[in-house]
């Protein structure tokens, strides 16, 4: 299960996105007339300018769950979901609507409520993020056969929904990651992206010639670190994936095999990472260090 809040200012512009949506069905409402969301939103908008110190009145909460739970969740599922988020989020006393949506490969609901109350007070939004993250592992507890939520990971990402900035980091980390299942030490690396048309360079430690702290990727005519492309292409990140890959390949499964730490131990061993600082002994020659700084 994911959920996540987007806040904003204008419930009709909210209301026609999520019901003109393909499949779209209200599940529940209260305090606002469902069977037409024109004329829900007035209803939201009538309330909020009791308190117009709130000048993001929209309170929009997304939950999703895995695509493999179709047959898992039901749509009293969702109504008492959205009810316990509801209320655990301090909106009570709020009008709200549940809108369940079918548009997407993984089932997920939507709950648009108003942060000022039917009484004219203002819900609070302090650390809402915090609280909703709470609420959200109390609901899995309740629901254990429901499939575990997972940080989405690139691979998962679907590119079409993608920003022109965002696919350019996606095509470049996919490059990477093939390139780090074939290399044998970070100079592989290089040589692999060289072959594919991306220019690297690594970033020294001021005063040193021989510990790289970061790296970077020159790629369709411009420079990104490794960092920004993805948290797994930092510098130690690409060297402890790259170790860990060979120490698994010389350790197939069944073989006695160490956990992540003795991996650790063994970068160190060879003098290559400490605390995550890459040192360039794995280069043969001071010549091909600095060629590596160009």
């Amino acid at each position: 299960m994911i959920a996540k809040i987007i806040k904003g200012s204008g419930f009709a512009g909210c209301l026609d996105y999520l019901v003109n949506k393909e499949g779209a069905e209200v599940l529940e409402a209260r305090g606002v007339r469902s069977e037409n969301h024109r004329l829900a939103a007035k209803d939201f908008i009538m309330v909020s300018k009791q308190n117009e110190e709130v000048k993001k009145p929209v309170m929009h909460l997304a939950v999703s769950f895995h695509k493999d739970d179709w047959d898992k969740i039901t749509d009293d599922n969702m109504r008492d979901i959205a009810g316990k988020v509801i209320e655990e989020m301090g909106f009570a006393d709020s009008q709200y609507i549940v809108i369940k949506h079918t548009d997407q490969p993984h089932p997920h609901f939507h709950i648009v409520t108003n942060r000022v109350s039917l009484s004219g007070k203002t819900v609070s939004d302090k650390q809402d993020f915090k609280r909703l993250q709470a609420i959200k592992k109390e609901i899995e507890k309740q629901y254990p056969y429901l499939t575990p939520a997972t940080k989405k990971h690139p691979e998962n990402i679907r590119k079409e929904r993608l920003r022109p900035n965002d696919l350019y980091k996606l095509e470049l980390y996919n490059y990477i990651t093939n390139a780090v299942n074939k290399a044998k030490d970070i100079n592989g690396l290089i040589k692999l992206l060289k072959k594919e048309g991306i220019q690297t360079e690594l970033k020294f430690k001021r005063g040193s010639i021989t510990e790289v702290q970061g790296i970077k990727f020159f790629y369709k005519d411009r420079w990104i670190t490794g960092s920004k492309v993805h948290r797994s292409c930092s510098i130690g990140n690409l060297v402890k994936a790259i170790r860990a890959k060979n120490q698994t390949m010389a350790n197939p499964p069944g073989a006695k095999f160490t956990t992540a730490d003795a991996v650790k131990r063994e970068i160190a061993r060879q003098g290559q990472v400490v605390n995550d600082t890459i040192h360039t002994d794995m280069y043969e020659t001071p010549q091909q260090r600095f060629r590596h700084r160009m």
